[in-house]
């Protein structure tokens, strides 16, 4: 997940430093950055999806862990994380070098029903990164839910509900907060982008694979605290590829399989 995010953000960078030469006064991204960003954001979420259909599989959040980028050497089975007073399990990771600092604390709860089948998979938590590959530094941060603590009032984590054939999963839906939030700095001027993702009947099936997801994803977003008039709006179609839209200017996403 990490190699993954380091070269989403790269392609980010890079249009960020369009970002404020946009000739359309009415768009605050150019289509370029704009790209980019719903670039980013399908791969994050298909991510996660990926990482609910491992745990689900195979009734144990370890399963996941490489998916969602969490990769503690001391973490070898469930086992090794007895789950909190809510049911989460705390999976935390930390890697530095000389190009990346990445991060990761994620808090994860499955539910199984009588047969012992994972039905539903919540998660809360955030993967950061701060990255100096090129000269221009890099902060991101995407968080899942909407708060840190699951008793308080109005708290939503990502919750994803699977479908089950016998022994076997056939499908997996997904919905709930998540946003992403990127601080970066070009000639020495720092611009701040913040993007909440809106799912609207998020859903894969599962087969034998590649699986794609079927539904459509709305990302509202800011830059340096001015709100876009337009949302970038992404629609699945079951297929390898998704469209997105930002305005008149349309393009396509390529997925990677779930």
């Amino acid at each position: 997940m990490a190699l993954l995010v380091l070269g989403l953000v790269v392609l980010v960078i890079v249009g960020c430093q369009t970002a404020q030469q946009t000739t359309q006064a009415a768009k605050i991204l150019d289509d370029s950055s704009a790209l980019n960003y719903s670039q980013l954001g399908v791969d994050l979420s298909q991510g996660v999806t990926k990482s609910m259909v491992s745990m689900a599989q195979n009734g144990d959040v370890t399963s996941g862990i490489m998916v969602l980028g969490v990769k503690s050497d001391s973490i070898r089975s469930q086992a090794d994380i007895p789950p909190d007073a809510n049911g989460y399990y705390h999976l935390v990771t930390n890697e530095v070098n000389a190009s990346l600092t990445y991060g990761a604390d994620m808090h994860v709860k499955l539910v199984k029903d009588a047969q012992g089948h994972v039905i539903d998979i919540y998660l809360y938590g955030t993967i950061s990164m701060i990255t100096s590959i090129t000269t221009n530094p890099l902060n991101l941060v995407m968080t899942y839910g909407n708060g840190t603590n699951p008793q308080a009032a109005g708290f939503l984590p990502y919750h994803g509900t699977t479908t089950w054939a016998s022994n076997n999963l056939t499908a997996i839906s997904a919905n709930g907060p998540m946003s992403m939030r990127t601080v970066n700095q070009i000639n020495q001027v720092t611009t701040t982008t913040s993007l909440t993702f809106n799912f609207t009947n998020y859903a894969s099936p599962i087969t034998a694979g590649p699986d794609y997801p079927l539904g459509s994803l709305t990302l509202n977003f800011s830059v340096n605290d001015k709100v876009s008039n337009y949302d970038i709006t992404i629609a699945y179609n079951s297929t390898s590829v998704a469209t997105m839209s930002y305005g008149d200017f349309t393009a396509n996403l390529p997925l990677r399989g779930i």
